[in-house]
């Protein structure tokens, strides 16, 4: 396979979920992970973190730190500036895979070192919650590419500053007001530690999956194998309705000349699907200043 491979931060951490499936992230690291039906509407979410990075870069203006609240980031001094685009923000990492993502916020401590921080609009349940190891590999991963990848100083630290609804105490007869609803969100802080050796593990993880040349085992009872599965079976189903009427109806040119043009047209529609994969790709190295090497002979 193409030892080019890119990754974000996010989705590098996903190895470090519970749920991980080395099968699903077989097909998610060829998608792109942007696996199909995936109609998650995330546009809310980046809405609250535009308010979220303003409400903290206010409060650090207005007052030359942040509220108690922040504890233990109160000490932040100013925001850093960093290229804010996917393009632009990241590097080749030295295991040979392309890192990229962008952090939400980076910020200048007292002591001249970096602070990374994600903004998160959840519940903060500490390193209880099922994503925190997900998260932890995203902060770091975001701290490694600007000290090593952009040179933009020492990461001392990173963070989580958490936005929780408070939903238990929504007033609509106070929180509404002129068409507008106006809850209140509740910030909660989680200090994260600057280790880039974690990463080490997951990158080769992820170049051994990758150079698989067919799908690693997947976990027992994972439930995206089994749609994954179900996906295959119907496609099966179609070849095999196709082979039976192509010998059924041997003697009629009509329906099998229909059934022929059907299978060509599914077989065009996946070659074109997979030169896409392979033009998206090809552009994205180009913006990241890569020259990428094609190679589907090698084994893992």
């Amino acid at each position: 396979m193409d030892d080019q491979i890119k990754i974000t931060g996010k989705n590098l951490g996903y190895i470090e979920l519970k749920k991980y499936c080395p099968q699903c992230f077989f097909y998610l690291l060829r998608f792109g992970f942007k696996p199909p039906f995936s109609f998650f509407g995330g546009a809310v979410f980046r809405w609250m973190e535009d308010m979220e990075r303003a409400t903290v870069n206010h409060l650090l203006k207005q007052n030359t730190c942040l509220p108690d609240e922040f504890e233990p980031f109160c000490g932040l001094q100013s925001p850093t500036e960093f290229p804010r685009h996917w393009s632009k923000y990241g590097y080749m990492h030295d295991s040979g895979v392309f890192l990229y993502g962008v952090p939400d916020d980076i910020f200048l401590q007292e002591n001249g070192k970096l602070c990374v921080i994600d903004y998160k609009t959840a519940g903060h349940k500490g390193t209880d919650d099922e994503f925190y190891p997900q998260y932890r590999v995203q902060v770091v991963a975001y701290a490694n590419i600007a000290e090593l990848g952009l040179d933009l100083g020492r990461v001392e630290r990173g963070g989580l500053f958490y936005w929780e609804a408070e939903v238990d105490n929504f007033d609509p007869a106070k929180q509404y007001k002129d068409g507008r609803i106006l809850p209140a969100f509740r910030v909660a802080t989680l200090e994260i530690d600057i280790d880039y050796k974690i990463l080490d593990r997951l990158f080769k993880e992820v170049k051994e999956v990758w150079n698989s040349r067919v799908p690693p085992d997947g976990v027992p009872g994972c439930d995206n194998c089994k749609k994954l599965a179900r996906l295959f079976a119907i496609q099966a189903e179609i070849d095999a309705v196709d082979e039976r009427l192509l010998y059924e109806y041997r003697a009629f040119p009509d329906m099998t000349w229909s059934v022929i043009n059907r299978r060509y047209k599914r077989s065009w529609a996946m070659r074109d699907a997979f030169a896409e994969l392979r033009t998206s790709e090809l552009l994205f190295l180009q913006e990241a200043g890569q020259e990428p090497v094609w190679d589907f002979s090698g084994t893992k």
